[in-house]
C-alpha cells in the first residue's frame, strides 16, 4: 500500500507541492562511517525508504497534481532505488579512506 500527499495553497497560481512516498519505493544497503584514519565503524546495513517532493506554480486552474503522471514518477523512483538495492555505499569523500577505481570495480 502506498501513500500520496497533496498539499496546495489556496488560490490560482499559488505554489503547490506533491509528495510521493510509497512503501515499496525502498532499498537495503550496507555502509560504514570513517571517523578518523584509525577509527571507523564496522560494515552494517540499513533499509532506506525514498520519497520525492515536487513543487511548482500550477499553470492551470486545476493545479499541479492534475498534470502529473504519478505512474511514470513512481516507476522512475523504483528504477533509481533498484540500482542501490543490496549494494555497499562507500564514503567516497572521506579523506582517511583511499578509494581507487579499477575498470568496473572500486578498491578500498
Amino acid at each position: 500500500a502506498g501513500r500520496r500527499e497533496v498539499e496546495e495553497k489556496a488560490g490560482f497560481g499559488a505554489a503547490a507541492t506533491v509528495v510521493i512516498a510509497n512503501a515499496d519505493i525502498k532499498f537495503s544497503a550496507a555502509h560504514f562511517t570513517v571517523f578518523s584514519p584509525t577509527r571507523r565503524e564496522r560494515l552494517h546495513g540499513h533499509d532506506y525508504r525514498v520519497r520525492a517532493s515536487l513543487s511548482a506554480t500550477p499553470a492551470a486552474s486545476n493545479g499541479l497534481a492534475a498534470g502529473l503522471d504519478y505512474g511514470r514518477i513512481k516507476a522512475a523512483l523504483r528504477a533509481a532505488v533498484a540500482k542501490l538495492d543490496e549494494r555497499v555505499l562507500l564514503p567516497g569523500r572521506a579523506p582517511a579512506l583511499g578509494l581507487e577505481r579499477r575498470g568496473g570495480a572500486v578498491v578500498v
